[in-house]
């Protein structure tokens, strides 16, 4: 078992797009963790699990979105 170490910042586009991957196919988000840790990448692993890019980076955007604290300053 090899043990990584990352920083918030490195870790949280890796569990935004592997929770979004998650819930288009219903499986575990560690499941696409650990492909992206043996280095392939997030397209090669939608295309293996039939989620559009489209599709992937809209639900990655809105939970990003809902993620982001707002300024208040919007009228």
């Amino acid at each position: 078992t090899e043990i990584y170490t990352l920083s918030l910042h490195d870790a949280l586009p890796i569990l935004l797009v592997a929770n979004s991957l998650a819930a288009a196919t219903k499986k575990d988000p560690q499941h696409f963790i650990d492909q992206r840790l043996a280095g392939k990448s997030w397209t090669s692993i939608a295309q293996e699990n039939n989620v559009s890019m489209d599709d992937l980076m809209m639900r990655v955007d809105r939970v990003a979105s809902a993620l982001t604290p707002s300024t208040g300053t919007e009228k």
